[in-house]
């Protein structure tokens, strides 16, 4: 049966493909070769970003964890924790969500001209908390229609 080989290493599709053995140099490609020289493949490029799932299944762990990699584990916890707390700690009071990226969109939701010609004209006024976007709030101009 033919089936088809899909790497991100753009330079092993010629050598998967079309190279002969003898015109190998590297020792290690030599003994890949070699080992998959009696199936009838074809090899193709893709980028790594859409391999997503080879890449993982490669890095998926196929032993039961060691006592260190246990405590490494717990380490690399606590540290996440750390940091997590250091950034809660040190967050813009003035901020009203605490979220710099939610912050950055209001600004430039603000400056945006085009954007606040469309608020201005809507009928609904936009939620100012998360609660008011909630479905069957005032603010959702469909809740009375919905079954």
């Amino acid at each position: 049966p033919r089936f088809t080989i899909v790497t991100d290493h753009r330079p092993l599709v010629p050598i998967l493909n079309s190279y002969t053995l003898d015109a190998i140099d590297n020792p290690r490609l030599q003994r890949l070769k070699e080992k998959i020289i009696g199936y009838v493949f074809t090899a193709e490029w893709r980028k790594g970003k859409s391999l997503a799932i080879p890449d993982a299944l490669s890095r998926a762990p196929v032993d039961k964890p060691s006592p260190e990699d246990v405590a490494l584990g717990k380490e690399a916890y606590a540290h996440v924790r750390v940091v997590v707390a250091i950034r809660a700690a040190t967050l813009d009071a003035r901020s009203p969500t605490g979220d710099l990226v939610l912050d950055g969109i209001r600004t430039a939701a603000r400056e945006d001209v085009i954007y606040t010609r469309l608020l201005e004209r809507s009928p609904i006024p936009p939620p100012q908390t998360h609660a008011d976007a909630a479905v069957g709030k005032p603010t959702d101009p469909y809740a009375a229609q919905r079954v």
